[in-house]
């Protein structure tokens, strides 16, 4: 159980283009979860919710799971379409991105 998890969503109709606006943060929404807090819950677990929970118009596009000393470790990631056309293409399929849970 990691010490901390942070939770990014992205706006629905976020393109990669839109990594570079020079507004910082555009079309995103981070969360910082406590492990503590979560002491039962496996990290698919904490997928699974914070994919369940993702606010309305947003999206789960990573979940990082943070413990003092170590490196972040991306525990699920989904790719940030390229262009408008993809995002309606990859979010219509039901991709669900990479998932690398502990062995």
């Amino acid at each position: 159980m990691a010490d901390r998890y942070t939770l990014r969503y992205l706006c629905d109709g976020y393109i990669l283009a839109d990594a570079f606006r020079p507004i910082l943060h555009y079309g995103e929404r981070i969360f910082s979860v406590d492990g503590s807090a979560l002491p039962d819950h496996t990290e698919d677990d904490i997928v699974k919710l914070a994919s369940e929970t993702a606010p309305d118009g947003y999206w789960l596009q990573r979940v990082t799971a943070i413990e003092h000393g170590k490196p972040e470790r991306t525990i699920f990631g989904r790719q940030v379409p390229t262009h408008r056309s993809a995002y309606a293409s990859y979010h219509q399929s039901g991709a669900s991105g990479f998932h690398q849970a502990e062995a």
